[in-house]
């Protein structure tokens, strides 16, 4: 019979798979609690929620949420990112901790509710986030719409030129 402990643990995941778009597990053996502090911290700014959580009540929450396949990142000690914003800076943030901490290891996770391999979220990490792609296209609308003014003005500049001179041609 399980525990009410264990019970409210697996509901409490089974929450926190609600409405993320990204979730990241990651083995954290051998790193300093003030560094997972200092992660938990930087995480939380960005709506990452990063808590630690006992593989055996992990595999009955996903279990209970239909994820297929994710008992194979649930080896050694575990710890999950939720990610509920931008799934793509939930790795990007990981990733940086994981180059700056060696014993930090990215196991792999879901993406958008896709499996995916430790591999597979460096790939994702690597991508530019979503403002600097939206400033980007930003960017180059605004540069498409300024060189149309010019061409606009140009024309009308000559086509005022145009109708000056005829007018003048008639004045003669």
């Amino acid at each position: 019979m399980p525990s009410e402990k264990n019970i409210r643990i697996v509901k409490e995941i089974e929450e926190k798979f609600e409405g993320t778009k990204a979730i990241i597990i990651a083995n954290f053996k051998g790193v300093k609690v003030d560094e997972i502090n200092n992660l938990r911290k930087r995480l939380k700014g960005e709506n990452i929620s990063f808590k630690v959580y006992k593989n055996r009540l992990a595999k009955i929450a996903f279990k209970e949420k239909d994820v297929q396949g994710i008992e194979s990142l649930l080896d050694g000690p575990s710890a999950f990112a939720f990610g509920y914003d931008d799934p793509v800076t939930t790795a990007k943030v990981l990733y940086e901790f994981s180059k700056s901490n060696e014993n930090f290891k990215i196991k792999g996770g879901l993406f958008e509710g896709k499996l995916i391999n430790g591999e597979d979220v460096v790939k994702i990490a690597k991508i530019p986030s979503k403002d600097v792609l939206l400033a980007s296209l930003v960017g180059s609308l605004s540069s498409s719409i300024t060189g149309l003014v010019f061409i606009l003005k140009g024309m009308m500049t000559s086509f005022v030129y145009t109708l000056e001179s005829i007018v003048k041609q008639k004045e003669e």
